[in-house]
Formats: structure tokens, C-alpha cells, sequence
């Protein structure tokens, strides 16, 4: 991210997994809360999937939507993601390194 007049503006010129996994987040959150109103509440459910692996990935760094989305070759932000090539995705501010 980059830093812009106090404010954190994410690059928007390509698609890499961090901004893919939060595009399928907000995607997911919303058809969740939709489809709980308009036709089952238990649709809500979908809202606390996301909301758990959300606080998963902060709280482990761990990240299966990552992973998916690595698997299909979705590119990497980071320079420290992009040097890993593993089938799993870690996050890439974790500066420990899953190798040794």
C-alpha cells in the first residue's frame, strides 16, 4: 500500500490475490445479507463464515481463498509473496519464513 497524504490507497492498476480475496469477501457479505432477507434467514450464515476466516487470516496468516486463487495463478502484490512458490499462501507480511 502506499502512503498518500495520511491516507493508505491500494493499487488498483492489476488484479493480485489481496484485492481479489477482499472483492470476494464484500461479494460474498452482500449476496449473504440479500439472500437472508429476501429468502431464508439462515443465509445469514454466509455472513459468519466470512466474518471467522477474516479474523483467521489476521490472527494466523493463513488465507484459503488466498491459496485458491494462488493455485489458479492469480498473481502475487507483494515482492516477498512472489519469491514463495508454494501451493499455499501465506501472508506476506509474515516475515517468517515457512521454508526452514
Amino acid at each position: 500500500m502506499t502512503l498518500r497524504t495520511g491516507v493508505y490507497i491500494v493499487p488498483t492498476n492489476r488484479w493480485y490475490i489481496e484485492r481479489t480475496v477482499w472483492l470476494i469477501a464484500g461479494v460474498v457479505l452482500l449476496a449473504s445479507t440479500a439472500l437472508a432477507l429476501l429468502v431464508n434467514p439462515l443465509w445469514i450464515l454466509g455472513v459468519t463464515a466470512t466474518g471467522l476466516v477474516s479474523i483467521n487470516v489476521a490472527f494466523t496468516g493463513f488465507c484459503p481463498v488466498g491459496s485458491v486463487l494462488r493455485l489458479v495463478c492469480v498473481s502475487v502484490a507483494t515482492q516477498a509473496g512472489a519469491r514463495r512458490n508454494r501451493s499455499f499462501y501465506w501472508a506476506s507480511e509474515n516475515s517468517f519464513d515457512w521454508a526452514r
